[in-house]
């Protein structure tokens, strides 16, 4: 478990001051589910799961690319916001899980679709293409969380090994 403001510190170690947001921007975040809440304790001594340190980092990254909003339901979908205590492993194989999810999703409604061209089917069909879409831009998000999550946890893996 971690504070926010030292969470913030290994942040700027790793990517500067100026690319890092103030911490009331970290707490707000972490209050709107765009990183990980709080796990125990209040606001002048909450902690939070170690794993918040490697999320802001690609949060900063992936936000010139998407919306907060986006990357906030990404988050609920997988549910990597709730307070439970899970291990970088588990966050993983939440993401990894919900690739599977959505590729199962994309390739249940294709199948539902191939025959389907009767004029009272097109408002059907329309739907599910909007379904599909939406699938599409959820497998682009986790492509982009687990290349910057990576790149993130490489950063912090240099500077342990540097021995910052």
């Amino acid at each position: 478990m971690i504070k926010l403001s030292e969470a913030r510190k290994y942040v700027v170690d790793m990517i500067g001051e100026e690319n890092t947001p103030a911490h009331t921007t970290l707490r707000g975040w972490a209050n709107k589910g765009i990183i990980s809440g709080v796990v125990s304790g209040n606001t002048a001594n909450a902690l939070y799961r170690d794993i918040v340190v490697l999320e802001i980092i690609v949060i900063i990254d992936l936000k010139e690319k998407y919306k907060l909003k986006e990357l906030k339901e990404f988050r609920n979908q997988i549910d990597i916001n709730s307070g439970e205590g899970i291990s970088p492993a588990q966050y993983l194989e939440r993401l990894s899980n919900y690739a599977d999810q959505l590729g199962e999703a994309r390739k249940n409604i294709k199948e539902k679709l191939q025959g389907n061209t009767s004029a009272e089917k097109i408002e059907e069909i329309e739907g599910k293409l909007n379904k599909i879409r939406k699938i599409g831009k959820n497998i682009q998000i986790l492509k982009d969380y687990l290349d910057s999550f990576d790149k993130a946890r490489n950063l912090l893996v240099g500077k342990v090994e540097e021995g910052g």
